[in-house]
Protein backbone atom coordinates (compact mmCIF):
# COMPACT_ATOMS: atom_id res chain seq x y z
CA UNK A 1 0.00 0.00 0.00
CA UNK A 2 1.56 3.60 -0.86
CA UNK A 3 2.36 5.92 1.71
CA UNK A 4 0.51 8.64 1.00
CA UNK A 5 -2.76 6.91 2.29
CA UNK A 6 -0.96 6.97 5.91
CA UNK A 7 -0.25 11.01 5.78
CA UNK A 8 -1.77 14.25 4.93
CA UNK A 9 -0.13 15.93 1.33
CA UNK A 10 1.46 19.02 3.79
CA UNK A 11 3.04 15.64 5.80
CA UNK A 12 5.13 14.60 3.56
CA UNK A 13 8.13 15.78 5.73
CA UNK A 14 8.04 13.60 8.91
CA UNK A 15 9.01 16.44 11.82
CA UNK A 16 9.50 13.97 14.55
CA UNK A 17 13.67 12.34 14.12
CA UNK A 18 15.36 10.20 15.72
CA UNK A 19 15.95 12.36 18.44
CA UNK A 20 12.49 12.27 19.67
CA UNK A 21 13.04 8.70 19.67
CA UNK A 22 16.09 9.04 21.81
CA UNK A 23 14.36 10.96 24.33
CA UNK A 24 11.88 8.75 25.81
CA UNK A 25 14.08 5.81 25.60
CA UNK A 26 16.67 7.79 27.70
CA UNK A 27 13.75 8.97 29.98
CA UNK A 28 13.25 5.19 30.32
CA UNK A 29 16.10 4.27 31.33
CA UNK A 30 16.23 6.87 34.18
CA UNK A 31 13.02 5.44 35.73
CA UNK A 32 13.92 2.24 35.93
CA UNK A 33 17.43 2.48 37.20
CA UNK A 34 16.04 4.32 39.77
CA UNK A 35 13.28 2.05 40.41
CA UNK A 36 15.92 -0.31 41.68
CA UNK A 37 18.33 1.63 43.73
CA UNK A 38 14.72 2.59 45.44
CA UNK A 39 14.04 -1.45 45.91
CA UNK A 40 17.14 -1.81 47.88
CA UNK A 41 17.11 2.17 50.09
CA UNK A 42 13.25 1.75 50.58
CA UNK A 43 12.26 -1.36 50.55
CA UNK A 44 15.72 -3.48 51.95
CA UNK A 45 15.86 -5.55 49.02
CA UNK A 46 19.29 -6.92 50.08
CA UNK A 47 19.84 -9.11 47.08
CA UNK A 48 20.30 -5.54 44.94
CA UNK A 49 22.82 -4.45 47.48
CA UNK A 50 25.76 -4.66 45.05
CA UNK A 51 23.99 -2.93 41.98
CA UNK A 52 22.22 0.12 44.18
CA UNK A 53 24.99 2.48 44.16
CA UNK A 54 25.45 1.93 40.12
CA UNK A 55 21.66 2.55 39.48
CA UNK A 56 21.83 5.62 41.27
CA UNK A 57 24.60 6.98 39.51
CA UNK A 58 22.91 5.38 36.34
CA UNK A 59 19.67 7.17 36.79
CA UNK A 60 21.96 10.17 37.28
CA UNK A 61 23.66 10.18 33.91
CA UNK A 62 20.86 9.63 31.70
CA UNK A 63 18.94 12.13 33.46
CA UNK A 64 21.73 14.96 32.93
CA UNK A 65 21.17 14.17 29.58
CA UNK A 66 17.85 13.57 28.64
CA UNK A 67 17.39 16.64 27.46
CA UNK A 68 19.66 16.80 25.13
CA UNK A 69 17.96 15.26 22.14
CA UNK A 70 15.50 17.67 22.49
CA UNK A 71 17.84 20.68 22.51
CA UNK A 72 19.51 19.02 19.19
CA UNK A 73 16.25 18.96 17.44
CA UNK A 74 14.92 22.64 17.91
CA UNK A 75 16.41 25.02 15.82
CA UNK A 76 16.77 27.53 18.69
CA UNK A 77 17.64 25.82 21.70
CA UNK A 78 18.21 28.87 23.65
CA UNK A 79 14.27 29.22 23.39
CA UNK A 80 14.64 26.08 25.89
CA UNK A 81 14.65 28.07 28.80
CA UNK A 82 11.38 30.04 28.28
CA UNK A 83 9.81 26.82 29.43
CA UNK A 84 11.27 27.87 32.75
CA UNK A 85 11.39 31.69 32.77
CA UNK A 86 7.65 32.28 31.86
CA UNK A 87 5.75 29.47 32.40
CA UNK A 88 1.82 28.53 31.36
CA UNK A 89 -0.21 26.51 33.80
CA UNK A 90 -2.10 25.32 31.19
CA UNK A 91 1.26 23.77 28.88
CA UNK A 92 2.44 20.42 29.76
CA UNK A 93 5.81 21.00 28.78
CA UNK A 94 5.93 23.61 31.37
CA UNK A 95 4.59 21.54 34.00
CA UNK A 96 7.34 18.32 32.85
CA UNK A 97 10.12 21.24 33.30
CA UNK A 98 9.16 21.71 37.19
CA UNK A 99 9.18 17.79 37.29
CA UNK A 100 12.41 17.29 35.55
CA UNK A 101 13.83 20.04 37.93
CA UNK A 102 12.64 18.30 41.02
CA UNK A 103 13.81 14.94 39.87
CA UNK A 104 17.45 16.15 38.91
CA UNK A 105 17.55 17.94 42.82
CA UNK A 106 16.45 14.30 44.39
CA UNK A 107 19.32 12.99 42.24
CA UNK A 108 21.60 14.78 43.26
CA UNK A 109 21.35 15.19 47.00
CA UNK A 110 20.81 11.32 47.01
CA UNK A 111 23.57 10.67 45.31
CA UNK A 112 25.73 12.85 47.54
CA UNK A 113 24.68 11.21 50.72
CA UNK A 114 25.35 7.99 49.60
CA UNK A 115 29.09 8.80 48.60
CA UNK A 116 29.32 11.18 50.99
CA UNK A 117 31.91 8.74 53.06
CA UNK A 118 34.00 8.23 50.68
CA UNK A 119 34.08 12.00 49.31
CA UNK A 120 35.18 12.74 52.78
CA UNK A 121 37.89 9.48 53.06
CA UNK A 122 39.73 10.84 49.54
CA UNK A 123 39.18 14.21 50.58
CA UNK A 124 42.10 13.52 52.98
CA UNK A 125 44.06 11.34 51.03
CA UNK A 126 44.25 12.57 47.49
CA UNK A 127 46.24 15.67 46.85
CA UNK A 128 46.46 18.18 44.04
CA UNK A 129 43.43 19.81 41.77
CA UNK A 130 41.36 16.12 42.51
CA UNK A 131 41.60 16.31 46.09
CA UNK A 132 40.59 19.72 46.08
CA UNK A 133 37.89 18.89 44.45
CA UNK A 134 37.01 16.55 46.85
CA UNK A 135 37.19 18.40 49.27
CA UNK A 136 35.04 21.26 48.11
CA UNK A 137 32.08 18.49 47.66
CA UNK A 138 32.62 17.00 51.03
CA UNK A 139 31.77 20.81 52.34
CA UNK A 140 35.42 20.72 54.91
CA UNK A 141 34.23 17.66 56.54
CA UNK A 142 37.25 15.55 57.39
CA UNK A 143 35.34 12.01 58.77
CA UNK A 144 31.42 10.72 58.98
CA UNK A 145 30.74 9.83 62.40
CA UNK A 146 28.31 7.31 63.10
CA UNK A 147 25.62 9.47 64.25
CA UNK A 148 25.65 11.59 60.84
CA UNK A 149 25.33 8.18 58.83
CA UNK A 150 22.59 7.06 60.49
CA UNK A 151 21.11 10.53 59.59
CA UNK A 152 22.06 10.11 56.38
CA UNK A 153 20.49 6.85 55.72
CA UNK A 154 17.12 8.37 57.07
CA UNK A 155 17.11 11.26 54.67
CA UNK A 156 18.45 8.19 51.75
CA UNK A 157 15.55 6.42 52.59
CA UNK A 158 12.83 9.72 52.77
CA UNK A 159 14.52 11.31 49.47
CA UNK A 160 14.19 7.14 48.03
CA UNK A 161 10.63 7.14 48.92
CA UNK A 162 9.77 10.40 47.58
CA UNK A 163 11.27 9.97 44.31
CA UNK A 164 9.32 7.13 43.68
CA UNK A 165 6.47 9.08 42.37
CA UNK A 166 8.12 11.61 40.62
CA UNK A 167 10.19 9.29 38.73
CA UNK A 168 6.78 7.61 37.84
CA UNK A 169 5.19 11.30 36.99
CA UNK A 170 8.26 11.87 34.64
CA UNK A 171 7.92 9.44 32.31
CA UNK A 172 4.30 8.84 32.61
CA UNK A 173 4.30 12.17 31.47
CA UNK A 174 5.93 11.71 28.37
CA UNK A 175 3.05 8.82 27.44
CA UNK A 176 0.30 11.54 28.41
CA UNK A 177 2.16 13.34 25.63
CA UNK A 178 1.78 11.16 23.28
CA UNK A 179 -2.00 10.24 24.28
CA UNK A 180 -2.78 13.57 23.62
CA UNK A 181 -1.85 13.02 20.13
CA UNK A 182 -5.75 12.71 18.50
CA UNK A 183 -4.60 12.33 14.98
CA UNK A 184 -2.92 8.98 15.65
CA UNK A 185 -5.67 6.65 17.13
CA UNK A 186 -3.36 3.68 18.03
CA UNK A 187 -1.68 6.47 20.80
CA UNK A 188 -4.87 8.22 22.01
CA UNK A 189 -5.67 5.93 24.48
CA UNK A 190 -5.88 5.82 28.56
CA UNK A 191 -3.49 3.17 28.56
CA UNK A 192 -0.22 5.24 27.06
CA UNK A 193 0.68 6.63 30.36
CA UNK A 194 1.12 3.05 32.13
CA UNK A 195 2.28 1.45 28.85
CA UNK A 196 5.11 4.44 28.53
CA UNK A 197 5.77 3.52 32.58
CA UNK A 198 6.28 -0.27 32.78
CA UNK A 199 8.24 -0.31 29.50
CA UNK A 200 10.65 2.36 30.92
CA UNK A 201 11.33 0.25 33.40
CA UNK A 202 11.91 -2.96 31.65
CA UNK A 203 14.16 -1.09 29.47
CA UNK A 204 15.71 0.61 32.92
CA UNK A 205 16.42 -3.19 34.41
CA UNK A 206 17.83 -4.66 31.19
CA UNK A 207 20.31 -1.78 30.82
CA UNK A 208 21.18 -2.16 34.07
CA UNK A 209 21.87 -5.58 33.67
CA UNK A 210 24.04 -5.10 30.50
CA UNK A 211 25.62 -2.45 32.48
CA UNK A 212 26.75 -4.37 35.96
CA UNK A 213 28.04 -7.49 34.01
CA UNK A 214 29.96 -5.46 31.73
CA UNK A 215 31.57 -3.15 34.72
CA UNK A 216 32.03 -6.47 36.57
CA UNK A 217 34.27 -7.98 33.54
CA UNK A 218 35.90 -4.81 32.73
CA UNK A 219 37.39 -4.49 36.77
CA UNK A 220 37.66 -8.58 36.21
CA UNK A 221 35.25 -9.75 39.05
CA UNK A 222 32.88 -11.92 39.45
CA UNK A 223 29.13 -10.80 39.44
CA UNK A 224 26.74 -11.54 42.27
CA UNK A 225 24.67 -13.89 40.71
CA UNK A 226 22.54 -13.39 43.63
CA UNK A 227 21.67 -9.95 42.29
CA UNK A 228 21.58 -11.38 38.93
CA UNK A 229 18.92 -13.38 39.73
CA UNK A 230 17.15 -10.48 41.18
CA UNK A 231 17.31 -8.41 38.65
CA UNK A 232 15.84 -10.56 36.09
CA UNK A 233 13.21 -11.78 38.11
CA UNK A 234 11.95 -8.15 38.36
CA UNK A 235 13.09 -7.71 34.80
CA UNK A 236 10.59 -10.51 33.61
CA UNK A 237 7.53 -9.27 35.87
CA UNK A 238 7.67 -6.01 34.51
CA UNK A 239 8.12 -7.42 31.32
CA UNK A 240 4.94 -9.43 31.32
CA UNK A 241 2.67 -6.01 32.68
CA UNK A 242 4.34 -4.39 29.11
CA UNK A 243 3.41 -7.04 27.23
CA UNK A 244 -0.12 -8.10 28.80
CA UNK A 245 -1.15 -4.18 28.54
CA UNK A 246 0.34 -3.68 24.70
CA UNK A 247 -1.50 -6.91 23.36
CA UNK A 248 -4.86 -5.31 25.31
CA UNK A 249 -4.79 -2.52 24.04
CA UNK A 250 -4.55 -3.82 20.69
CA UNK A 251 -7.37 -6.47 21.40
CA UNK A 252 -9.82 -3.93 22.39
CA UNK A 253 -9.13 -1.94 19.47
CA UNK A 254 -10.10 -4.64 17.18
CA UNK A 255 -12.71 -5.95 19.57
CA UNK A 256 -13.96 -2.43 19.05
CA UNK A 257 -14.02 -2.28 15.28
CA UNK A 258 -14.24 1.43 15.09
CA UNK A 259 -13.52 3.32 11.92
CA UNK A 260 -9.98 3.66 12.81
CA UNK A 261 -8.83 -0.23 13.26
CA UNK A 262 -8.87 -0.72 9.52
CA UNK A 263 -5.67 1.71 8.98
CA UNK A 264 -4.22 -0.02 12.10
CA UNK A 265 -4.95 -3.74 11.03
CA UNK A 266 -3.26 -2.54 7.38
CA UNK A 267 -0.64 -1.27 9.15
CA UNK A 268 0.03 -4.23 11.48
CA UNK A 269 0.16 -6.84 8.45
CA UNK A 270 2.04 -4.65 5.82
CA UNK A 271 4.68 -2.12 6.52
CA UNK A 272 4.88 -3.07 11.09
CA UNK A 273 4.41 -6.90 10.08
CA UNK A 274 8.63 -7.17 10.37
CA UNK A 275 9.11 -4.30 13.34
CA UNK A 276 6.18 -4.92 15.08
CA UNK A 277 5.24 -8.41 14.99
CA UNK A 278 8.64 -10.11 14.19
CA UNK A 279 11.06 -8.20 15.97
CA UNK A 280 9.08 -6.49 19.35
CA UNK A 281 6.38 -9.29 20.05
CA UNK A 282 8.37 -12.33 19.14
CA UNK A 283 12.14 -11.70 19.17
CA UNK A 284 11.63 -8.96 22.03
CA UNK A 285 8.98 -9.96 23.99
CA UNK A 286 7.85 -13.99 23.78
CA UNK A 287 11.67 -14.89 23.69
CA UNK A 288 13.07 -13.00 26.99
CA UNK A 289 9.33 -14.19 28.55
CA UNK A 290 10.85 -18.15 27.79
CA UNK A 291 14.73 -17.45 28.84
CA UNK A 292 14.39 -14.81 32.01
CA UNK A 293 12.66 -17.58 33.96
CA UNK A 294 16.13 -20.14 33.51
CA UNK A 295 18.00 -17.51 35.11
CA UNK A 296 16.03 -16.81 38.63
CA UNK A 297 14.49 -20.03 38.55
CA UNK A 298 16.83 -22.46 40.22
CA UNK A 299 14.66 -25.19 39.45
CA UNK A 300 14.03 -24.97 36.45
CA UNK A 301 17.57 -24.08 35.59
CA UNK A 302 18.59 -27.56 36.62
CA UNK A 303 16.16 -29.33 34.99
CA UNK A 304 17.66 -27.20 31.54
CA UNK A 305 20.53 -28.35 32.29
CA UNK A 306 19.27 -31.92 32.60
CA UNK A 307 17.55 -31.50 29.06
CA UNK A 308 20.83 -30.36 27.65
CA UNK A 309 22.57 -32.89 28.74
CA UNK A 310 20.40 -35.54 27.37
CA UNK A 311 19.93 -33.71 23.90
CA UNK A 312 23.61 -33.76 24.14
CA UNK A 313 23.87 -37.02 24.94
CA UNK A 314 21.64 -38.34 22.14
CA UNK A 315 23.37 -36.19 19.58
CA UNK A 316 26.67 -38.18 20.07
CA UNK A 317 24.38 -40.99 19.43
CA UNK A 318 24.96 -42.16 23.14
CA UNK A 319 22.72 -44.06 25.79
CA UNK A 320 20.67 -41.44 26.95
CA UNK A 321 21.50 -39.45 30.60
CA UNK A 322 19.95 -42.00 33.29
CA UNK A 323 20.11 -40.56 36.87
CA UNK A 324 22.21 -43.41 38.60
CA UNK A 325 21.46 -44.06 42.38
CA UNK A 326 24.26 -43.63 44.55
CA UNK A 327 26.00 -46.40 45.99
CA UNK A 328 24.89 -46.27 49.97
CA UNK A 329 27.94 -47.96 50.97
CA UNK A 330 30.30 -45.44 48.17
CA UNK A 331 28.66 -42.84 49.91
CA UNK A 332 29.01 -43.85 53.50
CA UNK A 333 32.55 -44.25 52.42
CA UNK A 334 32.84 -40.82 50.81
CA UNK A 335 31.08 -39.63 53.97
CA UNK A 336 33.95 -40.73 56.00
CA UNK A 337 36.51 -39.37 53.93
CA UNK A 338 34.95 -36.22 53.91
CA UNK A 339 34.32 -36.23 57.61
CA UNK A 340 38.35 -37.21 58.30
CA UNK A 341 40.68 -34.36 58.64
CA UNK A 342 37.89 -33.08 61.33
CA UNK A 343 38.17 -36.45 63.97
CA UNK A 344 41.89 -36.27 62.88
CA UNK A 345 42.23 -33.34 64.88
CA UNK A 346 40.44 -35.15 67.71
CA UNK A 347 42.99 -38.05 67.60
CA UNK A 348 45.75 -36.33 69.95
CA UNK A 349 42.98 -35.85 72.13
CA UNK A 350 42.31 -39.75 72.42
CA UNK A 351 45.83 -41.12 73.75
CA UNK A 352 44.91 -39.68 77.15
CA UNK A 353 41.27 -41.53 76.83
CA UNK A 354 41.99 -44.79 78.43
CA UNK A 355 42.90 -42.81 82.10
CA UNK A 356 39.92 -40.88 81.58
CA UNK A 357 37.51 -43.71 80.99
CA UNK A 358 39.40 -46.14 83.76
CA UNK A 359 39.45 -43.32 86.47
CA UNK A 360 42.46 -42.66 88.09
CA UNK A 361 44.87 -45.59 89.05
CA UNK A 362 45.98 -46.43 92.25
CA UNK A 363 49.25 -46.96 93.63
CA UNK A 364 49.77 -50.39 94.28
CA UNK A 365 49.89 -52.10 98.41
CA UNK A 366 52.90 -51.84 100.19
CA UNK A 367 52.81 -55.46 100.38
CA UNK A 368 54.06 -55.57 96.36
CA UNK A 369 50.95 -57.81 95.48
CA UNK A 370 49.75 -55.76 92.14
CA UNK A 371 47.42 -58.78 91.64
CA UNK A 372 45.44 -58.30 94.77
CA UNK A 373 45.10 -54.48 94.31
CA UNK A 374 44.08 -55.08 91.02
CA UNK A 375 41.47 -57.45 92.10
CA UNK A 376 39.78 -55.17 94.83
CA UNK A 377 36.47 -54.08 94.01
CA UNK A 378 37.38 -50.38 94.09
CA UNK A 379 40.32 -51.07 91.66
CA UNK A 380 38.80 -52.91 89.14
CA UNK A 381 39.44 -51.38 85.43
CA UNK A 382 38.07 -52.44 81.83
CA UNK A 383 39.62 -55.06 80.14
CA UNK A 384 40.90 -52.85 77.77
CA UNK A 385 43.03 -50.80 80.20
CA UNK A 386 45.27 -53.75 80.60
CA UNK A 387 46.22 -53.80 77.49
CA UNK A 388 48.12 -50.31 78.82
CA UNK A 389 47.30 -48.33 75.77
CA UNK A 390 43.60 -48.01 74.37
CA UNK A 391 40.03 -48.82 75.28
CA UNK A 392 37.53 -49.83 72.76
CA UNK A 393 36.89 -46.10 71.46
CA UNK A 394 40.21 -45.56 71.08
CA UNK A 395 40.80 -48.84 68.82
CA UNK A 396 37.53 -48.48 67.35
CA UNK A 397 39.21 -45.09 65.50
CA UNK A 398 42.38 -47.02 65.10
CA UNK A 399 40.16 -49.17 62.78
CA UNK A 400 38.35 -47.00 61.27
CA UNK A 401 41.15 -45.06 59.83
CA UNK A 402 43.28 -48.05 58.60
CA UNK A 403 45.68 -47.09 61.61
CA UNK A 404 47.86 -50.10 62.56
CA UNK A 405 47.45 -51.71 65.37
CA UNK A 406 50.26 -53.31 67.89
CA UNK A 407 50.18 -56.90 68.53
CA UNK A 408 49.45 -55.68 72.23
CA UNK A 409 46.53 -53.82 70.98
CA UNK A 410 45.29 -56.60 69.29
CA UNK A 411 45.60 -58.60 72.30
CA UNK A 412 48.71 -60.72 71.06
CA UNK A 413 50.90 -59.55 73.86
Amino acid sequence: MPEASFIFPNDAHVAWSIMIVLYPYITGLVAGAFVVSALYHVFHREALKPVARLALVTSLCFCSFATVPLLLHLHRPERAFNVIITPSGTSAMAGFGFIYSLYMLVLIVEVWLVFRPEIAQRGQTTGGLLGLIYRTLALGVKEVRPESKRLDDKVIHFLALAGIPIACVLHGYVGFLFGAIKANPWWSTALMPVIFLISAIVSGIGGLIVLYLFACWWRKVPADQDCVRALAKYLWMFLVGAVTLELLEVVHMAYESSGEWHVISTLLQTRLAVTYGLIQLAIGSLVPLVLLPLVFWSRLGRRSLLLRGRIGSLARREQPLVRARPDPGLRDALERRRRRPAVLQELPRLHDLPDRVAGPRRPASRDHRPDAARDRPGNRQPPAAALGTGTGPYIATRVLFLAPLSPRERGWG
